[in-house]
């Protein structure tokens, strides 16, 4: 169990994170007098080089057979905007590609950098105040809005399914999710019955992170062969330990390495980073789909079908 409430804090100081592209001049290109977050005391940097085609960045995850891939592949300008294709391999042969709008997730990442070091500096007050329960974010306007400004950076996933290749355009998910999302009502009624779980979850968690120590330390890490500039986070206590080194140095991620160990069982767990470029990738999901399946109306759908129960529901 302890361990599952240190893997659910890491997706939350994940969730926080989120990554972002160095700040560009006016030539496109990264900012190098721009401010480190890094640089400032206990400050964590998320920024990560501008994305461009030919990107690749590996990673070993222990409780997985084979390792994991990401990777630029190509462009294409997407319904007037330019956008970049990025590939993920996986175990068991999941090959995806997902359909990135770039500058549209720098500006929707572009607040997370400095929600994490404001959770760095007091993490128990922070929690406190926005609340400690990942799923408290469904009952948050303010992070659904975050949530929603991501989702409309992705604009289609392609799969490899039985042999052929099936596309799913996302672009249309924010415009069926934005009423719902300025609808209250509404919003309270597709997150309704969460009430005790996420009550619930927020004590356990709570008590977790009071347990906690945190720590930074900046300075120079060897990752994969190499030698990266980067900044390691910290969260220990009796009970195990959760460390994170990030750095600006890494293509399309700023993750190095992610490594948690609980002391109750003798166990720990890790992703880390095992090889990365700036040229070289492939294109290993060549072609067109021989199908694109619209997403927003079956959002949609999903959502008109919750408001007939609601209707139904004050009726009786």
């Amino acid at each position: 169990m302890y361990r599952l409430s240190l893997v659910l804090l890491l997706g939350l100081l994940m969730a926080a994170a989120g990554c972002g592209e160095k700040p560009a001049d006016q030539g496109g290109a990264a900012d190098s007098t721009a401010v480190d977050s890094a640089a400032q005391p206990g400050g964590v940097s998320l920024e990560t080089q501008p994305l461009a085609v030919g990107q690749w960045v590996s990673f070993k995850v222990d409780t997985l057979s084979e390792g994991v891939t990401l990777s630029v592949i190509s462009e294409e300008q997407f319904q007037g905007e330019s956008c970049l294709w990025v590939q993920i391999e996986g175990p068991e042969a999941m090959l995806a590609q997902v359909l990135v709008n770039p500058t549209l997730i720098s500006s929707a990442m572009a607040g997370y950098g400095e929600t994490i070091n404001t959770v760095l500096a007091d993490p128990q007050a922070y929690f406190q105040a926005h609340g400690a329960d990942p799923s408290a974010m469904m009952s948050d306007t303010e992070n659904l809005r975050k949530v929603l400004d991501v989702i409309g950076a992705i604009k289609m996933v392609k799969f490899l399914q039985n042999g052929t290749i099936v596309a799913y355009d996302l672009s249309g998910i924010p415009a069926v999710l934005e009423p719902v999302l300025a609808d209250t009502a509404m919003l309270g009624q597709l997150t309704g019955g969460m009430g005790v779980q996420v009550e619930t979850g927020a004590d356990s968690m709570q008590t977790m992170l009071d347990d906690f120590e945190y720590a930074t330390e900046a300075g120079e890490f060897a990752v994969a062969d190499a030698s990266v500039d980067g900044t390691i986070v910290r969260m220990t206590s009796e009970k195990g330990t959760v460390e994170l080194l990030f750095s600006a140095d890494l293509p399309i991620l700023p993750i190095a390495y992610v490594r948690v160990t609980d002391t109750t069982d003798n166990q720990s767990h890790s992703l880390e980073v095992t090889g990365f470029g700036s040229t070289g990738a492939e294109d290993k999901l060549p072609g067109e789909p021989v199908q694109t399946v619209d997403i927003a109306p079956m959002i949609q759908m999903f959502i008109t079908q919750a408001q007939n129960e609601a209707a139904a529901a004050q009726q009786q």
